[in-house]
């Protein structure tokens, strides 16, 4: 949108993967996301998004996006690395084409 209202170079419209999912990162506790995120983000083609949100249970601070060629796959992906940040606590929200 920025780039759009500022009359900046849109960038390719192309899909990066054929497959994305993502799934939601409900709040547990503060320290839950820190320690763990090294290891979800050493899975290429995962990206996190954290929203500065302070933490409580059940409150969205974030997602995950997990890429990949196949459906499943990125779904297994998206759902692993949700869960390993959280400790168990997701919504997941799939597309292809």
């Amino acid at each position: 949108h920025l780039r759009a209202v500022l009359d900046w170079p849109l960038g390719s419209p192309d899909l990066t993967a054929p497959a994305v999912v993502m799934a939601n990162l409900l709040g547990q506790d503060a320290e839950s996301l820190a320690p763990r995120m090294p290891a979800v983000l050493g899975d290429e083609g995962v990206h996190v998004y954290l929203y500065g949100k302070s933490v409580r249970a059940g409150r969205k601070v974030g997602h995950v996006n997990a890429l990949d060629r196949d459906l499943p796959r990125a779904r297994r992906r998206a759902t692993a690395a949700a869960a390993m940040l959280t400790g168990g606590a997701t919504e997941i929200a799939g597309r292809t084409r």
